[in-house]
């Protein structure tokens, strides 16, 4: 189950990636204009392949305004290049506790996310023979350049790389001289540019700590998202907007009083 970014998480996602492991996580799902609006972690972080959704006519797994069907997630755009979609609602789903029983209820990114996983194992398992024992990760690079450089790409905002089509995947050769992709991270760049640590390396475990908390936050807050008009944290912002959303945040009732001490003073010191 997918959610709010983690250091462990990142970190686990870093080791798969160097050893070769190819992750494929869901995008998330919301109901109406319902938070998450946008992709959650795991899936979120560049080394992972976000699943998306796409229904039975290809169209975007969306419908805007206010209702009660599930939708899927997807945005924003700057993480959209690691995305790819599958088909859902009404897929082939197994039942739980059911043995070899299944129905037809499987819905969601989650249904979507196993055709792109199952598609990456048959492309590995087709290619054992000429994969790397060394670098690892350009088994990871090759993969997503199969599943990506063959896909449907009608509808690129919600699809990312497209629509998955497994069987074209498979015909393309491996491709070892690819770059890798940047690590996964939990950063918040405003916060780093005023809390000032951008000039402390490595920071401490405490600061990373109110970081992470900080953005958990805005991710989970729809009025800080509005506020800054659904920037990404890696987008630049002008610094007095940065440090208002600093003031939402050390009077939101969601943070810890440690956090909301730390912005206290933070905030005092910026005066």
């Amino acid at each position: 189950m997918g959610g709010v970014p983690n250091k462990r998480w990142a970190n686990a996602i870093n080791a798969a990636y160097e050893a070769g492991v190819v992750v494929v996580a869901a995008a998330g799902n919301r109901f109406g204009p319902s938070p998450p609006t946008t992709m959650v972690y795991p899936a979120r972080f560049h080394r992972v392949i976000a699943a998306c959704g796409a229904t039975h006519d290809k169209d975007p797994y969306y419908r805007p305004g206010v209702h009660r069907q599930m939708q899927g997630c997807f945005g924003p755009d700057g993480r959209m290049a690691s995305a790819i979609a599958g088909f859902t609602p009404n897929i082939p789903w197994a039942t739980f506790g059911g043995g070899d029983q299944v129905n037809l209820d499987g819905s969601g990114t989650s249904a979507a996310t196993p055709q792109i996983a199952a598609a990456a194992a048959l492309w590995l398992q087709q290619h054992i023979p000429v994969l790397p024992d060394n670098d690892r990760w350009q088994v990871v690079e090759a993969v997503r350049h199969a599943l990506f450089s063959t896909a449907d790409n009608r509808d690129m905002s919600c699809f990312g790389a497209g629509l998955l089509r497994a069987d074209a995947a498979l015909a393309v050769k491996p491709r070892f001289d690819l770059e890798p992709t940047p690590k996964a991270n939990v950063r918040f760049k405003w916060l780093r540019l005023i809390f000032g640590l951008e000039a402390i390396e490595p920071t401490s475990a405490r600061q990373e700590l109110f970081k992470n908390e900080a953005l958990q936050l805005y991710l989970l807050s729809t009025e800080m998202q509005e506020f800054l008009d659904n920037a990404h944290p890696d987008d630049d912002i002008d610094e007095s907007k940065a440090r208002a959303l600093l003031d939402m945040m050390s009077n939101s009732p969601a943070a810890s009083e440690a956090l909301k001490r730390h912005l206290g003073t933070l905030l005092g010191d910026l005066d």
